[in-house]
């Protein structure tokens, strides 16, 4: 996949549409959640926006070799060796990892108010 710049537009309540100057290159993957955006480069995390529930501050484990993001309503994902890091809001579950999607996963998605990972 070539990699690009990030591009935004829409309301900017929480810095939502200021793309950080690092994500201005070479990023290969996107998602956009409630109040934020997330970019994926170099299989590092790029994160900003809305910090509420703390959605900007990226895990340290989150910070090399991920391969997948998705961010929902107030809530990060991000894949990496086959399991999942998540972070922000945790009201209702939706942070901590249940046991069977801690490894094996392929994919990941994440909801306003859920997530989804794909084990196989």
């Amino acid at each position: 996949m070539k990699a690009g710049r990030v591009i935004a537009w829409g309301e900017d309540d929480y810095g939502q549409t200021d793309i950080p100057v690092d994500a201005q290159s070479g990023v290969s993957a996107i998602a956009a959640g409630n109040g934020g955006g997330m970019a994926l480069k170099d299989g590092r995390v790029i994160a900003w926006g809305n910090n509420y529930q703390g959605e900007t501050v990226i895990p340290v484990d989150a910070q090399s070799a991920v391969t997948a993001i998705d961010s929902g309503g107030n809530q990060n994902l991000a894949l990496k060796d086959g399991r999942i890091i998540a972070w922000g809001e945790s009201d209702g579950g939706l942070t901590p990892i249940p046991f069977d999607a801690q490894s094996g996963i392929t994919a990941i998605a994440a909801g306003g108010t859920f997530n989804l990972a794909l084990h196989g």
